[in-house]
């Protein structure tokens, strides 16, 4: 059995940030993620897709 992991820190974790995430954070976790071989990383909006406009919490980088 082969077990996959999927790292959502850049989309779970921004709910804990106020969605603030920058671009160099973003770009830092992302490297040290791909480079302890992480294959599958789930990037987006703590809210959803489009949640910066419907849901009214902006986040600092669009999606």
């Amino acid at each position: 059995m082969t077990i996959k992991i999927v790292d959502t820190t850049l989309r779970d974790g921004s709910n804990a940030i106020n969605f603030q995430f920058g671009r160099k954070l973003t770009q830092n976790i992302l490297v040290g993620l791909e480079q302890v071989g992480i294959e599958w990383i789930e990037i987006g909006h703590g809210l959803g897709l489009g949640a910066s406009k419907k849901c009214g919490k902006p986040a600092l980088l669009s999606d």
